[in-house]
C-alpha cells in the first residue's frame, strides 16, 4: 500500500491486487464468519458498517476483474 494524499481526515492510498483482496477477504472473515454477541462493541462498527465495505470491495474485485 502507498499513502498518496491525507486531507481532512480523508486518505488516498494505492492499493495493490493482493492487497485488495486480503482486506476484502478479512472484512468478510470479520463480517459473516465470526459471531459476537456484541459484535459493535467488540469491532467499533456495526456488522451492516462492514457488510457495506464489503460490498464495496468485492465491486471492485468484479469492476477490475481481480482474481481471486
Amino acid at each position: 500500500m502507498k499513502i498518496l494524499n491525507s486531507v481532512n481526515g480523508n486518505v488516498q492510498c494505492e492499493l495493490s491486487k493482493n492487497e485488495i483482496l486480503m482486506i476484502k477477504n478479512c472484512l468478510g472473515e470479520i463480517c459473516y464468519g465470526i459471531e459476537l454477541a456484541e459484535f459493535y462493541t467488540r469491532v467499533g462498527y456495526t456488522r451492516e458498517e462492514i457488510d457495506s465495505l464489503v460490498k464495496t470491495f468485492k465491486k471492485i474485485v468484479v469492476d477490475f476483474d481481480i482474481e481471486e
